[in-house]
C-alpha cells in the first residue's frame, strides 16, 4: 500500500469507537429493534431521538411499542428478556 493510502486509512480508522455494547457486563443484553420480541411484555428500550440515546422502559404488545416519545426519537434496541415491574400489581 502506499503512503497515502495509508495515512488515509489511519485516518478514517481513527473515527471507529464503540459507544456501547449490546452485551453489557450488567447483565442487560440487548437486542436490535430491527427484530421483533417474540413475546408481549415490558422491557427497557434503548431509544435514539433529538438529545441523544437513552435507556427506557416500554411495553411491547405484540406490533408496537406502546410508549412513543415526542422528542423525535425511536427503539433503537431492547432488552432480550422481558422485565417484571415489582410494583405492578396483577
Amino acid at each position: 500500500m502506499n503512503e497515502k493510502l495509508e495515512k488515509l486509512m489511519k485516518e478514517i480508522d481513527s473515527y471507529h469507537n464503540e459507544i456501547m455494547s449490546f452485551k453489557r457486563e450488567d447483565g442487560t443484553d440487548f437486542i436490535p429493534a430491527i427484530y421483533k420480541p417474540k413475546e408481549k411484555g415490558y422491557y427497557i428500550t434503548l431509544r435514539c431521538g433529538y438529545g441523544g440515546i437513552y435507556q427506557v422502559f416500554n411495553e411491547w404488545d405484540g406490533n408496537d411499542w406502546m410508549i412513543n416519545a415526542t422528542d423525535g426519537s425511536f427503539t433503537i434496541a431492547y432488552s432480550r428478556e422481558p422485565i417484571e415491574l415489582k410494583n405492578l400489581e396483577k
